[in-house]
């Protein structure tokens, strides 16, 4: 059995490291507890003060573009309608480098709905650029 020399096993070491915390530390930086929090409260400014200047938003297959302001109108319609029972984030990834996904199930009235954030880098920030809300 070859050994290798401590020098090499050392780099392979901290490279190893060096990589688990890459694909690690992009999601720690999103607000995923404070988000949760901001949909069961129905806080649409909240939800909206975590993302980018124009926000992809879709309700039940209705997609538009919006500003943060007409995201948080839309936003608030559907909460008005369909107030939170519950709503949990149970997926948090990373696609890319720049772009992270979290999802989760919403509760409401018996009703069951997905609720998507994507979040994409900008100035070193992730910001939610895609909001999917989805019944199931």
């Amino acid at each position: 059995m070859l050994r290798q020399p401590k020098n090499t096993t050392m780099k392979l070491i901290i490279t190893l490291t060096y990589f688990i915390l890459t694909l690690i530390s992009p999601l720690q930086s999103i607000p995923f507890s404070e988000l949760e929090q901001a949909v069961i409260q129905a806080d649409v400014n909240k939800i909206v003060s975590y993302g980018a200047e124009k926000i992809l938003v879709s309700v039940n297959n209705k997609e538009s573009i919006y500003s943060k302001s007409q995201a948080a109108i839309v936003l608030k319609d559907f909460f008005s309608k369909k107030p939170a029972d519950s709503f949990k984030i149970s997926v948090k990834s990373q696609k890319q480098e720049n772009i992270s996904f979290a999802a989760g199930e919403y509760l409401s009235k018996g009703a069951k709905y997905r609720i998507s954030f994507q979040f994409k880098k900008v100035d070193e920030q992730f910001k939610i650029d895609k909001i999917v809300i989805a019944e199931i």
